[in-house]
């Protein structure tokens, strides 16, 4: 598999998994924190291949293994993601419910080639269960 072939299957891979991912997974920290924090504590756990069970929403932690296998198709492809170029923008904030817009960018790199790859704007629904979790 040539670079940009590895290259745009893990953009889709991405996108796909993301779009999952928007269903359900979040943070669980003891202090429950900000909603961003807990967008960023999944997207981190996704990206560097973490068990994210404990950060998905009770409503949602069914689709913890699936997850997981989107995102190791992309290390089976020699690839990693950096996602400090990622930002997070909490909006919607009532009570225990929040939605967090994951954007910006991340370096992704295949076979010693890095690239910057613009995220799409990926709102997030939060619930806070003992820390903000990503959840439908």
């Amino acid at each position: 598999m040539t670079t940009t072939h590895k290259f745009g299957f893990l953009i889709t891979a991405l996108i796909l998994s993301i779009s999952v991912a928007a269903c359900g997974g979040g943070a669980a920290p003891s202090n429950p924190g900000k909603p961003e924090d807990g967008a960023k504590a999944v997207m981190d756990a996704l990206f560097s291949g973490k068990d994210i069970t404990p950060l998905l929403c009770s409503a949602v932690q069914s689709q913890a293994s699936s997850m997981k296998d989107s995102f190791s198709k992309l290390a089976g492809a020699g690839a990693t993601v950096d996602t400090s170029g990622l930002t997070y923008t909490a909006s919607d904030v009532s009570g225990d419910t929040a939605k967090v817009t994951v954007g910006g960018n991340m370096k992704i790199t295949v076979s010693g080639t890095s690239k910057d790859v613009p995220f799409p704007s990926v709102p997030m629904p939060m619930k806070n269960e003992n820390g903000w979790k990503v959840c439908k």
